[in-house]
């Protein structure tokens, strides 16, 4: 529950999964969760986000979507959450609602034109969902 125990035990987890010892860093967000989500803010928002990543690498999308939709929930709109959502949403193979989370997080960013970026992760929702047209201008730039 020490503030610094519990960073320190985040970035250990962090740097296992970094290094891919999956294994390790699951045992680690697993002891730590209860502590995080009983201090709050930050360590919530931070225990969410990494472990989010850490079902990705694991192959656990489901699971890293309900993470990040509930990290959506508890701070203000941020692109890289949003991105993040429609990365683990197209993975999931719900390539509508990957593409509203891309646009929305262009939105957030404050993007009046899509930028390479912004027109990559659009372009590739839109080629899942066979609009292959509107797809390949924003592939190819």
């Amino acid at each position: 529950r020490d503030p610094k125990v519990l960073e320190g035990a985040l970035d250990i987890a962090v740097a296992y999964l970094k290094n891919y010892a999956v294994d390790k860093a699951d045992r680690m967000f697993s002891a730590i969760e209860p502590y995080c989500m009983e201090r709050g803010l930050p360590w919530d928002v931070k225990w969410l986000q990494d472990c989010a990543t850490l079902r990705c690498k694991q192959s656990r999308q489901a699971e890293a979507a309900v993470m990040l939709e509930e990290l959506a929930k508890r701070t203000p709109p941020h692109p890289a959450t949003l991105i993040n959502l429609g990365t683990v949403y197209n993975m999931l193979r719900e390539h509508e609602k990957a593409q509203e989370y891309f646009e929305a997080a262009m939105e957030v960013a404050g993007h009046e034109e899509p930028d390479k970026d912004d027109l990559w992760n659009i372009g590739i929702a839109k080629k899942h969902m066979g609009q292959y047209e509107e797809a390949l201008p924003m592939l190819e730039k």
